[in-house]
């Protein structure tokens, strides 16, 4: 198993998501990331057994597999959607309420999400859903979660993009 550097791992669990992450408080609140997976598209079905194992040590349901509906946005260029064949997806509707999913950066039309990283393979976008619902323990539970998410892919990691309320991704 590789791990994440330690520079990319949340280790200011006690933070809100967009501090642990370097925002400073002043700068729009962070709802959401994406991480890019270093790592070939050959190594799918390892990432989603990893992800649905440690999803299970959560007493949370494993990823389903989800024909893609369009919608997402390329970051570099917003008129040009990515047009991906599925998607893992995850999301919890209690509180406190989260979404992820894995999806390949490269399209149907080989043309990469993220381009400076032809690296990574696959991405993982986390999203906090209503975040200022959220209690103080909420917030530390989630951070943890993510952190320990990243890991339990399996995969080297690198923070892709951070979402705030003015930049979204669908």
């Amino acid at each position: 198993m590789v791990f994440a550097p330690a520079s990319l791992i949340l280790t200011s669990c006690h933070l809100p998501l967009s501090e642990a992450l370097g925002l400073k408080s002043e700068e729009p609140q962070m709802d959401a990331v994406e991480y890019g997976l270093r790592c070939s598209r050959d190594t799918e079905k390892n990432i989603v057994k990893s992800v649905n194992a440690y999803l299970r040590t959560k007493d949370y349901r494993k990823m389903y597999k989800w024909k893609d509906k369009g919608g997402i946005k390329n970051i570099d260029d917003p008129s040009s959607d990515p047009q991906l064949e599925y998607s893992y997806v995850q999301f919890i509707k209690e509180s406190p309420r989260w979404y992820l999913d894995i999806s390949p950066n490269v399209d149907l039309r080989g043309i990469h999400r993220f381009p400076k990283h032809p690296d990574c393979a696959w991405t993982l976008y986390f999203s906090m859903i209503n975040p200022e619902s959220n209690s103080e323990s909420d917030t530390v539970y989630l951070n943890n979660f993510l952190s320990e998410l990243l890991v339990g892919t399996g995969c080297d990691n690198i923070l892709l993009h951070q979402y705030t309320d003015s930049d979204y991704r669908r």
